[in-house]
């Protein structure tokens, strides 16, 4: 019944979406703090006294950037060789298929945080235990817990797609020899 009575006033309404925007202003503050908080450091000065381990990540960070640019200029090569040959339509389909999953996780694991990256959660497990009980509200896992899944598996999916960018690659060099010969 009072939902009745509120959604006849379009203040309510108006509030309520206010609110709502609030409160995912407001979780995704919490986010950040907890991801520069929580989250690990880049170099740990502490257990590495000559830094070997921070020198380490950073070029294999950088290594990992290259192969990734290289992978996609030699697919735009091979897309651009590919479309000119006649006898070569599901090698081309594959390639643009895997180009274009390249290009999506690439821009999805350097996108930044954003209350539409981030998954904010429908409301806070701690007011709802206080309100309802512990025992009415199902755990669930931190923002910071749920994004360290996610750029797992982004990650993970980031060097699937590499691993077949580089198959193709090599079925491409294949065809082009075969050409030649």
């Amino acid at each position: 019944m009072a939902d009745h009575l509120e959604e006849m006033d379009e203040k309510v309404d108006a509030n309520r979406i206010m609110d709502q925007a609030d409160f995912l202003a407001n979780q995704f503050e919490k986010f950040t703090h907890d991801f520069r908080e929580k989250g690990e450091p880049a170099c740990c000065a502490e257990t590495d006294s000559d830094h070997s381990k921070c020198q380490k990540a950073e070029t294999e960070q950088k290594s990992a950037k290259k192969d990734i640019i290289n992978v996609t200029r030699r697919l735009q090569k091979a897309l651009v060789s590919l479309e000119m040959m006649t006898e070569s339509s599901d090698l081309l389909k594959a390639i643009r298929k895997n180009n274009s999953e390249l290009r999506e996780i690439v821009i999805k694991v350097n996108e930044e945080f954003s209350t539409s990256t981030v998954p904010i959660p429908e409301y806070d497990t701690v007011d709802m235990k206080c309100l309802l009980g512990d025992d009415q509200v199902p755990e669930k896992k931190t923002l910071l817990e749920l994004m360290k899944e996610q750029q797992k598996k982004d990650q993970a999916e980031l060097e699937r797609i590499l691993r077949e960018s580089k198959d193709l690659l090599n079925d491409f060099e294949h065809l082009k020899k075969g050409i030649k010969a």
